[in-house]
């Protein structure tokens, strides 16, 4: 970019061949004008294109549980980040060249606080899931007061639910309700926990396909 004195001529804009003026403050900007260049994009391109729009269109839906979630991971780069990048690793299948986003892969969160062996989770009555575990506060950094957090993805209408329970590990269960309208819906689940200064996550664990009562 040049800045030129047209003194002589008066204020000079617009554009002449590769070269464009502009007037900002007095002065006559000269800069060239952007190149544009269209190559088609290859098949391995437009896949990965699409596997990066995908991503933000899943994590825009939960994106308070995502920053919660890969927080610990965040090195360098944003929590959003650190899950963009491992989504798009790890969560796709390409099936006759269309892109397709496995839910049961997805991780929601990923740390270094312990979790539990045993977390369950069932349907019960009235479009609600159950989890239930045994408290192991004590072992490595678990603690009573760590806070258990889920996600539920409906597998039919691709629809995602998710909820900061206020359960806590010593409790050893979570009935978590879902819309009504997902009756008889198949739905993904998942569970971790945070502590209480929510810095820090167990890894996300995927419970299973449960269909709704």
């Amino acid at each position: 970019m040049a800045q030129v004195d047209f003194s002589l001529f008066g204020k000079v804009s617009g554009r002449c061949g590769n070269v464009i003026f502009s007037n900002y403050h007095g002065k006559t900007i000269m800069k060239a004008a952007p190149l544009h260049v269209n190559y088609p994009y290859s098949e391995k391109q437009n896949i990965q294109l699409e596997k990066f729009k995908l991503t933000q269109e899943y994590i825009r839906k939960l994106l308070p549980l995502f920053k919660a979630g890969w927080q610990e991971m965040a090195v360098g780069k944003t929590a959003v980040n650190a899950a963009t990048s491992y989504l798009v690793k790890n969560v796709f299948t390409v099936e006759e060249g269309k892109v397709i986003l496995d839910k049961t892969k997805v991780l929601h969160a990923k740390g270094t606080l312990f979790s539990v062996y045993d977390l369950k989770a069932k349907a019960v009555k009235s479009q609600k899931i159950l989890y239930s575990w045994h408290d192991n506060s004590g072992n490595a950094n678990a603690e009573a007061g760590d806070e258990f957090c889920c996600a539920c993805s409906n597998l039919d209408n691709d629809k995602i639910v998710y909820a900061f329970s206020g359960n806590k590990r010593e409790d050893e269960s979570c009935l978590f309700s879902l819309p009504k309208d997902w009756k008889g819906s198949k739905v993904a689940v998942f569970g971790f926990f945070r502590n209480e200064n929510e810095l820090k996550v167990s890894d996300d664990q995927y419970l299973g396909t449960i269909t709704l009562k």
